[in-house]
């Protein structure tokens, strides 16, 4: 018979919840810098691009709206991005005291 692996099983108190983070790996490996810096270009792109046309745009319109919405997507990406690299490098530096 073939063994297979078995996960191990983590428990939950009715008051926690899994800490989730999205920019690392599942063995908590730190995403590599070239990645956040073509993600904040990205970011910054969309928002330039969400810029352009927006003085040309009517106000009724549903273009306005989804100009909008974009510019406030992005930004919010571009502000979890910033904190998220933030908090790497500065946990880096105190690992690096240690």
């Amino acid at each position: 018979m073939k063994k297979t692996k078995t996960r191990p099983k983590v428990f939950l108190q009715a008051h926690e919840s899994p800490k989730v983070n999205i920019f690392t790996t599942r063995n908590n490996i730190p995403m590599d810098p070239n990645i956040g810096r073509v993600a904040f270009n990205l970011g910054v792109v969309l928002v330039v691009l969400a810029l352009i046309p927006l003085p040309f745009l009517d106000v009724n319109s549903a273009e306005f709206i989804i100009d909008i919405l974009t510019i406030i997507i992005s930004f919010a990406f571009l502000m979890c991005l910033s904190y998220e690299i933030r908090r790497q490098v500065k946990t880096s530096k105190v690992k690096e005291r240690a």
